[in-house]
């Protein structure tokens, strides 16, 4: 049982003497923070975090919060420096201290941060105290440190603690208040009030930075100048003790503070953080080697994830101690590339673009061979390291080198069941493939397999099982080469398109869960032996895709690491091998920075993954990787208008009594501030790769894509009430809780309730308006439409009266013209029975006279009487003269028109029939028709057209 203690002890300190070296070499991810980044001044004197995970700075202007997105700046009244700060989750306070002046910050309702000052709680004579150094809560009380005294605040007022000189120093540390009171010495807090229990001389003069308590109540005390006492129980105070192996000697110190439980980080003038335990061993030193080029460390806090932040002379820095991938940097003032890595014999070996470096016991790395130019890979194999490099291959045996092969590059060897198999290593080098016979310690032979394939072979497999060899080559393609059962050459294939590749061109062979695979610009391939051919694997189909892998490396779990398009990721199997365990994980911060057709990636365990790279070495604890599963949550940093006039509607900070994961924006929104702009972010979780994805509901259709831009802008929103939610999803794909935060837009003040009820008397008083007018107008339009109807009336009477007169007038004319004609004809009657009296009158006379002859004298009379143009001369200018020249005017137009067509035209006109007209000419009726078909033929009367019609028309005109 004894021995068993012993071993688990040795064992446990080995362990944490490794943890502690690999710690040492391991440079964390540095973030740096300049003024030209948060606005404000260089100084920052503290740094806090609060529940949340956000980040308050004092500084040189007043009071820093950084939220994962945005830095905020709040000034105290007066604007001066900002000392220090305490946060009083419970209360919704940011206490500061500045120069004369103390008070605090306090959440209002609508997410901004208040000033309130203590000041005037002061009594007068206390009101000028300088600056204040450090606040802390102890028994329900505050305690301000000033120069000259230490303001203590309570719910009953300010009391102070006067001391005889100053105070150097005030910490409240693992459940104690401690204060160095240069005139006393070292005084700790109690219900009784202030007790001393321990001074030293050396401590007036050389001021305290940090007590660090032991067991047993002992303490370590650290000076300003980098010294260090043990304070034991009873008293006695040790001097010159030796803290973290003598990296304090000759330090100024400027602070020293607890990280976590049994860490402890001392921050000097000259830049460094020195990490230690509580028994002053050292477990990491932080300064310019790591990258940490910020000036004189003020203060140094802890997040949550157990990384660091810290406030120096130049600006704020976020150091990812803990971080599960962090580099090793051979030479920080001059990066080299290195392409693998490995760990043999508990010693790190670097292959590097300037030779194999090793790192040795000072945590210094030192070059092995000097001889030996670019390293490209190693390779253990048994209880071998192998060297391949530029010019050869080299064997590590302690800390020298034996040349195995030289004068040729090499690139890799076939593992250590081929030996077993065949007695020999494949050797894949520049020119090809070679047999490589280790034979003894001293003595080597290699000769070469065939020289039908001579190309470069780098990416290589063995396979034992079946005497066979798969070799590829970017520009070559795929060869397989077969041996016999020595090891003899039988024959070679060089697989193409034909053979099943998609291309001949980018295909590279791995060995990976027992088979052979090739990777293709179209996906991954893999070996078909009863076909003898490639076909497209399903199972890498559904992980990977269409793509080209560049690399692919299998580790001792069966996770697959990869290398596609320059990004990095594993595809994890939790559980058996199988789709639906599978989970691929990718690592945005290595993107882009392995090297490009060299890389490499080397899974030494679980917790250890080794990735060559352009600035130095990646090294991932994939373990804590996984691990880190704690619950996160995304956070509204800001909600403004960012219109003509860019206004804050919402500060970001949330009262602790309020829903956490639901806010809403108390006062409404005015329509001009309706182009709105969201910000967002996850405090505290620098180290991770978190994308977000949103929605406002009611406006956006869907969630947004999955991007790592911290904001949403919408213009032009429409009144009304509105919800916006955001998520947050880390690069392990664990999502957030959804944030949502409400608020509403107020309408445009011609939209409002007032300006709608305003609307409706308007419109009220209008309508009443309009209807008065339109009654009024109608009644004009009444007595107008009367005026009017009379005075038609009127006109038309008038015009009735005229018509009629015309009418009659025409009437009396066509009378006339008929009376004339009748007359005409009755003077012609007359005449001719005149002429007959005469012609009778002789004849009565001579009654001798034979009857029958004077009837034959008097028939042919008539006749001659009828057939006279004497008459019808008399006829025509009679009727001419009652018709305006109307056969005169006809017979202008016609000239072929006889005297018979004339008569004949004026009785039609007269509107005498066909019978009439023939009693009138003495003719048959068939003469009167065709009489008057040759009229239409002279006058040229289409078809359609009546005589009458253009006889009247004609005598109209």
């Amino acid at each position: 049982m004894f021995f068993r203690v012993i071993i688990s002890s040795v064992a446990a300190l080995f362990f944490m003497i490794s943890t502690i070296a690999m710690a040492q070499i391991l440079t964390p991810k540095v973030k740096a923070f300049m003024s030209y980044d948060y606005h404000a001044g260089l100084q920052n004197w503290e740094v806090e975090l609060d529940a949340y995970g956000r980040v308050y700075v004092a500084n040189n202007e007043g009071l820093l919060v950084y939220d994962g997105a945005v830095w905020k700046l709040f000034q105290t009244p007066n604007k001066t420096i900002v000392r220090s700060i305490h946060i009083d989750s419970n209360l919704n306070r940011i206490y500061v201290g500045a120069q004369d002046e103390i008070g605090y910050f306090e959440i209002g309702p609508d997410g901004n941060l208040c000033y309130v000052s203590l000041l005037n709680s002061l009594p007068e004579e206390d009101r000028y105290f300088e600056d204040v150094w450090s606040i802390h809560s102890f028994q329900g009380k505050l305690f301000f440190q000033t120069n000259k005294k230490v303001l203590i605040y309570s719910e009953e007022g300010f009391e102070s603690y006067d001391p005889e000189n100053k105070v150097d120093f005030l910490s409240h540390e693992n459940g104690e208040l401690l204060l160095h009171d240069i005139s006393k010495g070292l005084l700790r807090y109690s219900e009784r009030g202030w007790t001393v229990f321990g001074t030293h001389p050396d401590w007036k003069t050389k001021g305290i930075r940090g007590v660090i308590r032991q067991e047993n109540e002992e303490y370590l005390i650290l000076t300003h100048n980098g010294d260090c006492y043990r304070l034991l129980k009873n008293g006695k105070v040790i001097s010159g003790v030796t803290l973290a192996s003598g990296a304090l000697r000759g330090l100024k110190v400027n602070m020293v503070g607890s990280l976590r439980k049994g860490v402890w980080a001392v921050g000097t003038m000259d830049g460094q953080i020195i990490l230690i335990d509580d028994h002053g061993i050292l477990l990491k030193k932080l300064n310019k080697d790591n990258g940490l080029k910020m000036g004189a460390i003020r203060s140094v806090t802890a997040d949550v994830m157990n990384n660091i932040w810290i406030g120096t002379d130049v600006g704020v820095a976020y150091i990812g101690v803990d971080d599960p991938l962090q580099m090793i940097v051979p030479n920080t003032q001059q990066p080299t590339k290195i392409y693998d890595a490995s760990y043999y014999g508990g010693t790190l070996y670097l292959a590097t673009a300037h030779g194999l470096l090793r790192l040795n016991e000072d945590q210094q790395y030192v070059k092995l061979d000097d001889r030996i130019g670019e390293v490209w890979n190693l390779q253990q194999i048994g209880s071998k390291l192998f060297v391949f490099y530029e010019n050869g291959l080299a064997e590590v045996e302690g800390r020298q080198l034996r040349q195995i092969v030289q004068g040729k590059g090499t690139w890799m060897l076939s593992s250590e069941e081929v030996k077993q198999k065949v007695g020999f290593h494949l050797l894949g080098t520049y020119q090809g493939l070679s047999w490589l016979g280790l034979h003894s310690v001293a003595s080597s032979v290699e000769y070469p397999v065939t020289d039908q394939v001579q190309m470069s072979t780098r990416f290589l497999w063995y396979d034992a099982s079946h005497n066979m060899v798969w070799l590829s080559h970017p520009y070559r393609g795929v060869t397989k080469i077969n041996f016999d059962s020595g090891g003899n050459f039988r024959s070679a294939k060089t697989y193409h398109t034909a053979d099943g590749l998609p291309s001949d061109m980018n295909n590279y062979v791995f060995h990976i869960q027992g088979q052979l695979v090739v990777s293709t610009g179209d996906g991954l391939y893999t070996y078909s032996a009863d076909r003898d051919r490639f076909v497209k694997s399903d199972f890498y189909h559904s992980i990977f895709g269409n793509k080209l892998v560049q690399y692919i490396e299998e580790d001792s779990d069966g996770n697959i690491w990869f290398v596609n398009e320059k990004k990095v990721g594993v595809v994890y199997f939790d559980g058996n091998r199988s789709l639906e365990n599978v989970k691929v994980y990718y690592f945005p911060e290595l993107t882009g920075r392995l090297i490009a057709g060299f890389e490499k990636i080397n899974p030494v365990s679980s917790n250890k993954v080794l990735f060559g790279g352009y600035e130095g070495l990646f090294q991932l604890d994939f373990d804590q990787f996984r691990k880190r599963n704690g619950l996160f949550g995304v956070s509204v940093s800001s909600v403004k208008s960012v219109g003509a006039v860019e206004k804050v509607l919402y500060g970001g900070f949330i009262q602790a009594n309020l829903q956490q994961d639901h806010l809403t924006i108390s006062h409404p929104i005015d329509y001009a501030d309706n182009a709105i702009e969201i910000v967002y972010a996850v405090p505290g979780l620098q180290e991770y790769h978190v994308t977000y994805s949103s929605l406002l509901v009611g406006v956006d259709k869907d969630w947004s894509f999955w991007s790592t831009e911290q904001k949403r802008s919408y213009f032009n929103l429409p009144p009304g009430k509105y919800e916006f939610q955001v998520r947050a999803k880390n690069n392990v794909d664990q999502l957030s809780p959804i944030q949502t935060i409400s608020f509403e837009i107020l309408p445009p003040w011609y939209l409002t309730i007032l300006a709608k009820a305003l609307y409706v008397i308007l419109t009220m008083g209008a309508l009443y308006y309009l209807v008065r007018f339109l009654n009024k107008r109608h009644e004009r339009i009444l007595k107008n439409q009367q005026y009017l109807h009379d005075l038609e009336l009127k006109a038309n009477q008038q015009l009735i009266g005229e018509l009629e007169k015309e009418k009659l007038v025409n009437e009396i004319q066509y009378k006339n013209k008929e009376l004339s004609l009748n007359t005409m004809h009755l003077l012609q009657r007359g005449k001719l029975l005149s002429t007959l009296n005469e012609e009778l009158r002789p004849a009565l006379k001579n009654r001798d006279e034979d009857p029958y002859l004077v009837m034959e004298r008097m028939s042919k009379f008539i006749k001659n009487a009828e057939r006279s143009d004497q008459d019808w001369e008399q006829f025509v200018s009679h009727f001419d003269k009652v018709n305006n020249n109307y056969l005169s005017r006809l017979k202008k137009e016609h000239p072929s028109l006889t005297a018979n067509d004339l008569r004949l035209c004026a009785y039609l006109i007269l509107n005498f029939n066909n019978k009439e007209i023939s009693q009138l000419l003495n003719v048959t009726g068939k003469a009167i028709e065709v009489s008057r078909y040759r009229l239409r033929k002279k006058l040229m009367l289409d078809t359609e057209e009546g005589l009458f019609d253009y006889l009247s028309r004609f005598n109209n005109q």
